[in-house]
């Protein structure tokens, strides 16, 4: 453990100098454990895995009209049409609000006014407030983690498609997707090169040179821990009592990644685990009119970079780098121009608001696209062997949008669960007007193992369960 003697405070000392201070190298220290991997086998069989996928826009006609196996796929859901039977659709959920402003939020609900905060409450389960920038308990993909990840190279895996939020604000929680037990929120890694570059670390090439060429890439990792920790530690005297407290802990994780990078490269290709190749430079930025608000918004190929992290994820699932991990396609509140892909000059979030000829036509195309990317996951699972059966009998999979039926509503939600068909329905619609996005979490997490109340209103989803 890295020990903090003085607590004194020294004028002109901060976080950011001391990071920029490590080699010229800029280090976020909270993010360090998503970023440097372990290797290490899972033992006794085939490892169970979690995924959370979320699609940052709100539903529209998206119910089925009938319920069980027989039931019409949406329009907005017509690309998990291929998947259909390795799924199931629970609707009716809905993350309460008050009646009025003046009334406390429920259990498990958001505040009267949405915009921006469902996030919180949907991947929690706890009632969130007016601070839409911070969660009020851990997410479900850290409660799997904090069982399933012994003995897996990442604890975790954090991805979000979106890079930017285009047009200021926070887009949603700052477009984070995950949060700790203590209240660290996990920022997502947005770029598909550098996500590549940090998983294929943890897997050794055939090719002896450019294995040979990895191992030094690691050791420069270390290299750069060492250099933190060292000037961290010269330093730390001049930090109040509460910076020096936080410091200490983020000195004790970094001895921890320092502990998993001597154990890197030891993992070898074969069987289903197949490294993805160099996805190339992340896409850049383009700008277009924006006829709402004025101005222009961005797209940075999300279509692309939402292909490779899932890509990314499969890979990191089979080689059994990490169990566990969240992607996000889009932000909560999605500024990103759907005119590259749909030819309308607006935002995404302006579907939510405007009234034009095509509007419902293109928001099923947005919700239709966005689901297409868990669709591409689950095929991918259901179509690799893990010793024997499909790895989709071994994971779960999870996906939801951030609202419901409506421009900024929270009620009539309908999200889709795959996998672990010994425990799971598939292949019917479920609708649950009494249940919670929480308690599909809930149920998806008790068919990987995981049977941990969640959220403020704890409980399983019936229907989901065979």
């Amino acid at each position: 453990m890295a020990r903090i003697e003085s607590v004194t405070t020294r004028k002109g000392l901060s976080r950011r100098a001391l990071l920029r201070g490590a080699g010229g190298i800029a280090l976020a220290l909270p993010c360090l454990e998503s970023l440097l991997p372990r290797r290490a086998h899972a033992a006794g069989g085939s490892p169970l895995r979690f995924v959370m996928m979320v699609a940052g826009t709100e539903q529209v006609l998206a119910v089925p009209n009938t319920t069980g196996a027989g039931y019409t796929m949406p329009a907005c859901f017509a690309s998990l049409e291929a998947i259909r039977d390795d799924i199931a659709l629970v609707s009716g959920l809905s993350i309460p609000p008050p009646p009025d402003t003046s009334s406390p939020i429920p259990p498990g609900g958001r505040p009267f006014s949405h915009h921006g905060d469902i996030m919180p409450p949907l991947i929690t389960g706890m009632r969130t407030d007016s601070d839409a920038a911070r969660y009020h308990g851990p997410s479900a993909d850290q409660v799997v983690a904090a069982q399933l990840s012994a003995g897996a190279a990442f604890e975790s895996l954090q991805f979000r498609a979106q890079p930017h939020s285009y047009k200021g604000g926070n887009g949603g929680i700052g477009g984070v997707i995950s949060c700790r037990s203590d209240g660290t929120q996990m920022t997502p890694q947005t770029s598909p090169h550098l996500a590549w570059e940090q998983l294929a670390l943890g897997i050794t090439p055939d090719d002896p040179s450019v294995a040979a060429a990895q191992m030094r890439r690691i050791a420069r990792q270390k290299s750069v821990l060492d250099l933190v920790l060292d000037r961290g530690e010269n330093v730390a005297g001049g930090l109040a009592k509460a910076d020096a407290l936080r410091l200490e802990a983020h000195f004790d994780r970094i001895r921890e990644l320092e502990t998993r990078i001597e154990t890197l490269g030891g993992g070898a290709t074969g069987g289903s685990c197949a490294p993805v190749a160099d996805p190339g430079p992340d896409p850049s930025q383009s700008d277009y009119p924006s006829i709402e608000h004025g101005g222009t918004v961005g797209y940075s190929d999300e279509a692309l970079r939402s292909e490779i992290f899932v890509d990314l994820i499969h890979m990191a699932l089979a080689c059994d780098l990490t169990r566990v991990a969240a992607f996000q396609s889009t932000m909560e509140q999605c500024f990103m121009s759907v005119a590259p892909l749909w030819g309308f000059n607006y935002e995404v979030h302006d579907l939510t608001h405007v009234d034009f000829a095509e509007r419902a036509q293109v928001w099923a195309a947005v919700l239709n696209w966005q689901a297409g990317f868990f669709a591409r996951l689950v095929e991918k699972l259901r179509d690799t062997d893990d010793g024997g059966v499909p790895m989709l009998e071994n994971t779960v999979v999870v996906y939801t949008n951030t609202g419901g039926q409506s421009g900024h509503g929270s009620h009539d939600m309908v999200m889709a669960v795959a996998g672990r068909p010994s425990v799971l329905a598939r292949g019917v619609h479920v609708r649950d007007t009494n249940a919670r996005p929480s308690q599909v979490f809930q149920t998806a997490m008790h068919a990987v193992g995981v049977d941990h109340d969640f959220g403020d209103v704890p409980g399983l989803v019936g229907g989901l369960l065979v």
